[in-house]
């Protein structure tokens, strides 16, 4: 009896010894996105913008492809082993080439953006604020549950002094500089064609759509639109809707340019009493804060579109350097990581998952480990109760 008892109990080992060996294998069976960008494909003619795109695409997808093919089988083979090197310094030199026909394309935006940043700093010397919030102190009486009465004293808000302070010296080189951000401005913006664009699947061979659609199927998920995971890289980015977001403050600017010019002409400094503790007083400061806010909105919008391109650029450098620095090597996580962050910072609006997903996981694999170790056990408990 006590070598069936070891029998069992060995049995039901070995039955989790299997369990933890099929999870431990699925668990390593995980995924990433890994779909060509297939530019060739796109109606109209390739333009800065779209090369630059498709090469941060393509870099991101060689290390998706790498971290899927190191998991094709049962031991894990690391992303600096399975990157293929050449594609990741065709894709650096790639980005490096349209990256820089792309800042020629966005010139006139950058000196745009140089001038707003002068003009910025200039308006910031002709107004200065404070406010001082007015409190009335009054007393509430009021009745306990023991019939005493108990006195408190509260303040209650009276009004808001503002004071604001005018550098009229200033007026001359504020003026000029704002009005040199107008002088900066083209004519006519260049804007970017390619969120109008798409990949047409019908310009494909049918062998290379037919294995396009292998690849979405079995690295996005079986019910994917082949059509719109293959759009994602062309589709997903914001940089068209940036520019438009310039092009709309510099055109304000040049409608309250005039305006703020003749309020701070005969600007004041003073104090306005008000119950508004917002106030913005003086109409040279109500068209200062306007100006302002539109120089901002030309600076913030030109550094976004800068931040970008050199995430871009650093993150191919980093990768195709870690792939071919033999002496250090870095985890797979990093290499995702670092094209992930790049990824998601130029393509914000795909909807393409850089998260591991489980592939091919299969729900009967607890349940056949744990019916094995049963049916193991069970066999030889019969065998006992009948010997």
């Amino acid at each position: 009896m006590y070598l069936v008892l070891v029998g069992v109990f060995g049995a039901s080992g070995l039955g989790a010894a299997v369990y933890r060996t099929l999870a431990a294998r699925q668990a390593r069976r995980t995924v990433l996105p890994t779909v060509p960008s297939h530019a060739n494909a796109l109606e109209g003619p390739t333009e800065p913008s779209t090369r630059f795109f498709a090469a941060v695409h393509e870099l991101t997808m060689t290390v998706t492809e790498a971290w899927n093919a190191g998991r094709a089988r049962d031991s894990v083979v690391g992303v600096e082993e399975a990157v293929r090197r050449d594609a990741l310094q065709r894709c650096r030199q790639e980005l490096e080439l349209a990256a820089a026909d792309l800042r020629v394309q966005l010139d006139p935006y950058e000196h745009v953006y140089r001038a707003a940043e002068r003009a910025r700093a200039a308006t910031g010397k002709l107004w200065r604020r404070s406010s001082t919030d007015h409190f009335q102190t009054t007393q509430v009486s009021f009745q306990l549950p023991d019939g005493s009465n108990q006195t408190l004293e509260q303040e209650t808000y009276r009004h808001t002094e503002h004071d604001f302070h005018f550098t009229s010296a200033e007026v001359p080189a504020a003026e000029q500089a704002v009005r040199a951000v107008v002088a900066a401005m083209p004519s006519q913006w260049p804007r970017l064609a390619h969120e109008a664009r798409r990949v047409e699947l019908t310009a494909l061979a049918p062998a290379e759509r037919s294995f396009l659609e292998r690849l979405v199927t079995s690295t996005v998920g079986e019910d994917a639109d082949v059509g719109q995971v293959v759009n994602q890289w062309i589709h997903g980015t914001r940089l068209d809707a940036r520019l438009g977001v310039m092009v709309g403050a510099a055109s304000r600017l040049v409608s309250r340019v005039d305006a703020w010019a003749d309020a701070n002409r005969t600007a004041r400094s003073g104090s306005v009493v008000s119950t508004n503790p917002q106030e913005i007083g003086h109409p040279g400061y109500r068209e200062t804060v306007g100006i302002t806010q539109d120089l901002e909105v030309l600076a913030e919008q030109y550094e976004a579109i800068d931040t970008v391109v050199r995430t871009a650029l650093e993150a191919a450098h980093t990768l195709e350097r870690w792939a071919t620095d033999r002496a250090l090597v870095e985890r797979d996580e990093q290499y995702l990581e670092q094209a992930a962050r790049a990824y998601q910072l130029v393509f914000p609006d795909s909807t393409l998952s850089l998260v591991p997903r489980v592939k091919d996981a299969n729900p009967w694999v607890p349940v056949a480990a744990g019916a094995g170790t049963g049916l193991v056990s069970f066999v030889l408990y019969g065998w006992w109760m009948l010997f």
